[in-house]
């Protein structure tokens, strides 16, 4: 009975090791990691790229709806000119986040690199912010435009709505771009590049 108890012992061991490597293995990035980490300094280098313009057209909507919020009436030509700068610069912004986004959704179809497909999840929701400035700027123009045909001084509540809008983008940003540095902080992923902070 003894010795019975005494082999039983190891094979046990042995067993529940056995059992646990999965579990183990699925905590490491065992995938592709080296092609994970080449889309993602790819994506970030596109991300960087752009974000200087990004955030000297923030601040020049920030500036264009302030003016506007101080009981201002609108000039036309200026007023036109200057929103219609906007929109052909937001539209070229707006291309490249699309192709930024290409690099980190490859990642996502990735298999057994859950780090990194996490990362990417991240980068993309930073995008979806730098989106947002889209759908802020369609509903913030046409108040001014229709004060320009009304030749009245524009929602005054709204632009003020829309200015604190943008502003909370960048700081949801700049949360997310945090979240990112320490997951790679926390988990030592190979990722090289990462984008300008906000």
């Amino acid at each position: 009975m003894e010795v019975v108890i005494k082999r039983s012992v190891p094979l046990a061991v042995a067993l529940v090791v056995l059992l646990a490597l999965p579990l183990l293995s699925g905590c490491q990035d065992s995938g592709d990691v080296q092609g994970a980490s080449k889309s993602i300094e790819s994506a970030n280098a596109q991300y960087k790229a752009f974000f200087n313009d990004f955030a000297d057209l923030v601040d020049y909507v920030e500036k264009f709806f302030a003016s506007y919020a101080h009981s201002v009436k609108p000039t036309t030509d200026q007023a036109k000119a200057s929103m219609q700068d906007f929109r052909d610069r937001l539209q070229a912004l707006l291309a490249k986040v699309g192709k930024a986004r290409e690099p980190y959704q490859k990642v996502l179809a990735m298999q057994d690199v859950q780090h990194y497909k996490d990362y990417a999840e991240l980068r993309l929701d930073m995008l979806d912010q730098v989106a947002k400035t889209g759908d802020v700027v369609a509903r913030a123009f046409p108040l001014i435009e229709k004060a320009i045909q009304q030749g009245k001084v524009p929602d005054v509540n709204g632009l003020e709505g829309a200015k604190r809008e943008l502003i909370g983008i960048e700081m949801e940003l700049s949360f997310i771009e945090a979240q990112a540095d320490q997951l790679v902080s926390d988990t030592h992923m190979k990722v090289k590049t990462t984008p300008a902070s906000p």
